[in-house]
Parts: C-alpha cells; structure tokens; sequence
C-alpha cells in the first residue's frame, strides 16, 4: 500500500513538472504577437516560436515582425521582394528553419546553427545535422530527434531519429534520401533511459529492456551503454556480440568454455563432437556439452545414442572403474584393470550390491526384499523395514526406496550422516522445495524460499508491493515498470476514445481484455495496449501501422489481432513460447494456440492444437476428446481416455486398479490415512505418505497392501509417471505460462 502512494506521489509530481513547462512555453507564444492561430509549434531549446504569422508579418527568429523591414534576412521567392506570413528564402548570416529565418549570431538561431552564410546554415551544434544539397529556400538544418525531417529539392528527404538527443548526417548524399546516426538518447515520455539501437545503418532510440526484449540484441556497457546487435550465428547474446547465449538454426548448438559459463560460441553438430570430447545435446536450448556432464567426472571421451551417453575412454592415468560406472586414478581392493582399462574383481571375489566395491563369493546377498534397500529390520517377514537405501536411492516416509523424493509431492531429497532420506517441505503455501528446504514454488499469490504473501493486487509477484506483481488476475493487466520484469495491475482493455485509448477490445488472454484496434490511426496494440507511432515504431515495421493496427511486426516479435508481442512479457508469453528471428510472426505457440498461416489462432477450451477455433487436433492434459469437443476428465483422472471417466494415469492422492476401466480411487480406500500411493505391476498399491508421514513401515516385499517384490519396480514406473509428470505440468504452468 505504501509502494502504492509513492507511485502515484511520483506520477503526480511528474504530471505538475509537465504541466508547469508546457505553461512555461504556452507563456512564451503568448508574448508573441501576430502569430498564426495554431502556428506557435516550433520548438528550440525547450521554448516555443512561431512558423507563420498572420498577414503583412513574418516569422524572424521564430518572432513575428513588418515583412517591409526585414527584407535583408527573408524574401519571396524572387529573393527581392518581402515575403507574407512566412519566408521564402533566407539571405546573409541567417538560416530556414521551420517556415522562418533565424539569425546565427542570436538566440534561439545559435542553439541550432555553428556557423551561416548565403541564408543557409553552414555548421550544425550538437543536437541538429545539415542535411546535403540545402538551399537557402530550405531548412538547411534538422534536429536529430525530428522524424519528419525536411524534403528538398527532387523529393530528397533528410530526417532524424524519434528521441534522438545527439546524431551527425556525414553518411548522408545528395542522391538519396536519408535518416541521420543517432549517437544518443533522450527518455521516453515515462522518463525511462533509452540508449542508440543500431541495426546495420539503421539507428534508434529504445529502452535498456526493449532492447533485450528484441531477439538479437544486446546492451554494449562499454563506454556509453547502446543497443548492439549480436553476431550472425547468434540468436541472443550479452555483454559482446561474440558471446552467444542461444543460437540461429544453421549453427544451433551453444558450446561454452566452462560448465558455468552463461554464454559460448555457436557451432554445427559437426564442430561439436569434433575429437568427442563433447556431445550434441538437442533438448531445447540446443547445447553442446562436454562428455562430464552426460557421463561422470574425468571422462575424456564418449559417443550419444539417442537415449543415452557413453564415456568411451578416461583422462590421462585414469582407468574405468568398477561397472565403467566412474573414471578413477586406481582400482579399488580387490580388483585390477585387466583388460579395457577397466578394473574388474579379482579370482574369488564379486561385485557388491551396489556395484562400488568387491567382495568376497561366499558374502551373502542383501537380504532385504524391499526394492533397493541396502539395510532394514524384520528381514523377509511381514514386518519388514528398510532403514537405508542403496547410495544412488532415497529413504521414503513409508521406508520405500526411490529414485527421487519430488515423485512425492510436498517432499524433497535431503540427507541424514550418510543417508539419503526425503523430508516434508515444511514450507507454507509451497507447490514444491528446493534441496535446501526452502521453496522452489511457491503457490499463486506467495513469493520466495519462505513464501511470503503478494500484494493483494498481484496472481505472482517477486516482492511484497504492488509495483512487484509478476502476472496478474483474470480481469486485469500488468503494467510493467522500468526494469520491464515487474509491474502494478490495473484495470483491462476499455473501449474509449482519444491517444493511448482503444476503439476494440477483441483479445482475451488467460481471461483478460486486451485492445486489438486503437482509437487513433497512428496508433497500434503493443503487448495489448496502445502505443504511439512515433514512440514505438520498433515494434512495428515503418509505414505499417494504419487504421489503429499494426500489419507488420517488426522483427523478433510477433503479430496477434492486430498488435505487435513480446515473448518475454505478458500477454505475449502466455501465447508464444518464441518468435521467428524475421517476418515478426510467432514461431512455437503455447499450448492452447495454434498457427494459421502467419496469425495465431486462440483453441477452444481444453484443446492443445488446433487449426481453427472449431478444429481441435490435440486435447490438453485432463480432457478427452468425445465427439468434437474436448471433455474435462473425471476429478480422479490426471489424463483419460474414451469418455471422461476412464482414466489412463491418476491425479495425486488416487490409484488405478490394473482391472478397472472406470475412474481411479482414493488412496485412502485402499489404506486408512493414507495420503499419496502408486499402482503397481502386481498387488494392489503402495502407500508414500500416511497422516501421520510416518507410514505403515511394514517394508516393502510384505507390506500390508500384500505387495510383492517384483511390483516394486513398476510402481517407480507408475511414480514417475503419475506424480513426475504433474509436477512438470505445475512448473510449466506456474513459469512458462506465468513468465514476465
């Protein structure tokens, strides 16, 4: 609430600053008697003057004065007769400018003009550039933030660049029209820093995040910071062009120095697995990783399958170890490396349970039944438990082994002394923990490691005021800040009329209006709401915007009913995982949209793909399709098939019966308390978590569900399966669908 008044004591206080200088200039024009109704609009060093007077007066040194008596410094068009209203032609040290001539030596002509001769500046200052080939019948001086510029003779036309504060026009030539180099920048009518964007010969003036909000770009912090375009075989890059942190298809693997790198160099799959000492790895982002990270540590070389890596040969003076499991400097007891550089057990002796070490043949095998249990109480009876698990295995509230504790919700993998065991995340209004017992997810509305509540205002947000706001809830839009990563929720689209006012309001994402049509010609959609022409024209192509939309987006972003998105803020990232580097057209939609030539197509509710709004290829997760529609499946159900009621994978808290078609139960029916369990191969089912998070602890090859060994390793199957895969869908849903 406090951030609240500051925010709007801080919009206030800029509204009176604003509304104070345009009195100031408003002041100005009114001392200046016989300008032209609605002519006092030639600004110069932050002061108004006038460009046309009303008759038997001319505009000198943007003051209206007798057309007789200034005929040595503005002329008709015969360079000998007086001009009316405005000049014709300049003579001697004075200089055109916006219908009037100013003198060089005299304010506000010397804010513009170095140096005039001829009735035509000869020397811009800093701020303005002498567009070639002027004449004393032109402006023969531009300001670099002019976008309308000046057209000379043979339709030539010079201009600068909107919000440009400092350019020069060597580049331009007499034979082609021009926009001068903008070398700085002024704010934005927020008042939010921009910096030169060049693009080629092109210059800008974009905000820090606009820039890298633009898929190629980066910001240059050397010297003056600037917008600067990445390499060629980068996609995205930060701090130089050179460091890559994504790649362009023709070199799409990023390849970097050091593991902890954020940025490397692009390369083919080819230059990859050159020597194979690295591997292609074609999870998205693209990758080309080095044979450590798919293997174990010290392995020098190795190959890819499709599912899998394999170390073929260790650093220098390193052997395989035992089961090619590891490279080590030398074997363990009771072994040698034979043969393959590989060390094996000795005559007499066997691998362990484990496969770490080797022990004599006569040793007697692990005697507890319990899946991947190395040691346990009341072995092979029906009370059996397991008090620790193999070393790459994770103790289970219940004393079953697995895999990982994230397969069970509200638990994450910790140890105890030597053991790896999986504890409750004790964390309030927490999805999922983090290895350290803090929150790595927390529920709408809370924030950070201790789930802190959001403003009111806010569906997620990374803070507690109501300017941190990350997305917002159905029925209002986020407004970001000037760091672009968070914003205030406000109200949603509203059809009105006037600049920054929307004449449509035909988009709906995630609940919320958004404009699809501006009020204003000049004006399109960006990110849903109205942007000004000469503000925004980043967002889209030049000469694209009319009639309130924008036809052409500019490039790395995306076009949607008639506005220009953002992949990296809101409404865009809910819509569009990434946009086409070219063409300003979405390139991986979200689920829930598809692709319809070069438009995107909102899915009906429950569809995945489509190809029109009646057309569903693809239900999402939790529907069926019957008939033509997609069906929310039955509570039980995680996903179904057939009709709604018959489920292929449960929901959390339920099991599947191996000789049931119909909906799933709860594990509470298979077992009193009991919370989470799995349906396994064989028996009935396996409990994880009871009421009292202690379980049952009648072990694993007996245990009161009558369980046998062999189902055991079905129910890790059914575990990833089930709960691995929800915990997937609740990241994706809480970050991808909820980014900023």
């Amino acid at each position: 609430m406090f951030g609240s008044f500051i925010f709007a004591g801080l919009a206030i206080q800029i509204a009176w600053a604003e509304k104070v200088a345009e009195r100031a200039r408003e002041a100005h024009c009114a001392n200046n008697a016989n300008c032209a109704a609605n002519a006092c609009n030639v600004l110069i060093g932050g002061k108004l003057y006038c460009s046309q007077c009303n008759t038997g007066f001319v505009p000198i040194n943007g003051k209206c004065v007798g057309k007789d008596d200034v005929t040595d410094k503005c002329t008709a068009a015969d360079g000998n007769t007086a001009s009316d209203e405005t000049c014709a032609k300049c003579a001697g040290q004075t200089f055109m400018y916006k219908g009037g001539c100013y003198e060089q030596a005299i304010e506000p002509g010397n804010v513009m003009c170095g140096g005039a001769a001829g009735g035509k500046c000869t020397q811009a200052t800093e701020g303005y550039f002498l567009p070639p080939g002027a004449d004393n019948a032109h402006d023969s001086v531009v300001s670099c933030g002019d976008s309308i510029g000046v057209t000379l003779t043979g339709n030539k036309k010079y201009t600068g660049v909107d919000g440009c504060t400092a350019c020069d026009g060597l580049q331009l030539t007499v034979e082609a029209s021009g926009v001068a180099k903008c070398t700085a920048c002024g704010p934005d009518a927020q008042q939010t820093a921009r910096i030169v964007k060049t693009d080629g010969d092109v210059t800008s003036c974009v905000t820090e995040h606009e820039c890298t909000s633009t898929a190629g770009f980066f910001v240059d912090a050397t010297g003056s910071k600037k917008c600067t375009k990445c390499a060629e075989t980068c996609k995205t890059c930060e701090t130089e062009a050179t460091k890559c942190t994504s790649c362009n298809e023709d070199k799409p693997y990023l390849k970097k120095a050091q593991s902890q790198d954020q940025a490397g160099e692009c390369v083919t799959e080819e230059a990859c697995t050159s020597g194979n000492t690295h591997y292609a790895d074609d999870e998205e982002p693209k990758t080309c990783k080095p044979c450590t990270a798919g293997t174990f540590e010290n392995c020098k070389t190795c190959t890819k399958s499709d599912t899998s890596v394999t170390c073929t040969a260790c650093k220098e003076n390193m052997v395989f170890g035992l089961g090619k499991k590891s490279c080590i400097s030398s074997c363990p007891d009771n072994s040698e490396a034979k043969t393959e550089n590989t060390c094996t057990c000795n005559d007499g002796f066997k691998l362990d349970e484990e496969e770490t070490q080797c022990v004599p043949n006569d040793s007697p095998s692990n005697p507890c039944s319990t899946q991947d249990c190395k040691a346990c109480s009341g072995a092979q009876t029906n009370k059996e438990i397991c008090t620790e698990c193999l070393s790459n295995k994770y103790l289970t509230p219940t004393n079953q082994c697995i895999d990982h504790c994230e397969y069970i919700l509200g638990y994450y993998s910790s140890t105890e002394g030597n053991k790896r065991v999986c504890k409750k995340c004790e964390v309030a209004n927490c999805l999922a923990c983090s290895e350290n017992g803090g929150c790595g997810l927390c529920k709408d509305g809370f924030y950070g490691e201790a789930c802190s509540p959001c403003d009111s205002s806010c569906k997620t947000c990374s803070g507690n005021t109501a300017n941190d706001c990350t997305s917002c809830k159905s029925g209002s839009a986020l407004t970001y800040g000037s760091t672009g990563n968070t914003g205030t929720c406000g109200a949603e689209c509203a059809a009105g009329t006037g600049t920054g006012k929307c004449r449509e309001c035909g988009l709906t994402v995630e609940g919320t209006k958004y404009c699809s049509v501006c009020s204003q010609n000049n004006e399109y959609p960006q990110n849903g709401v109205c942007a000004v022409k000469t503000s925004r024209t980043d967002k889209c192509k030049d000469g694209s915007i009319t009639g309130g939309v924008c036809n052409v987006c500019a490039d790395g972003f995306f076009k949607m009913n008639g506005g220009c998105y953002s992949t990296s803020q809101l409404p865009g990232s809910t819509v569009c995982l990434s946009a086409q580097s070219t063409g300003g057209t979405c390139k991986t939609p979200e689920e829930g949209f598809s692709l319809t030539g070069e438009s995107l197509v909102a899915c009906y509710t429950g569809c995945a793909e489509c190809t029109t709004t009646r057309d569903c290829s693809r239900c999402m997760d939790g529907y069926v399709k019957v008939g033509s529609a997609c069906t929310k499946c039955h509570e039980s159900c995680y996903t179904c098939e057939a009709d709604a009621t018959t489920c292929k994978v449960c929901t959390p808290g339920y099991y599947k019966e191996s000789s049931s078609n119909g909906p799933c139960r709860k594990c509470s029916e298979g077992l009193a308390g009991c919370r989470q369990c799995a349906t396994p191969v064989n028996g009935k089912f396996i409990c994880f978590e009871t009421d009292d998070n202690t379980g049952d602890n009648t072990g694993g090859s007996t245990n009161k569900s009558g369980l046998s060994t062999g189902a055991i390793a079905g129910i890790s199957v059914a575990v990833i399966v089930v709960v691995g895969g929800l915990v997937g869908f609740l990241c994706w849903w809480f970050i991808c669908r909820g980014k900023a």
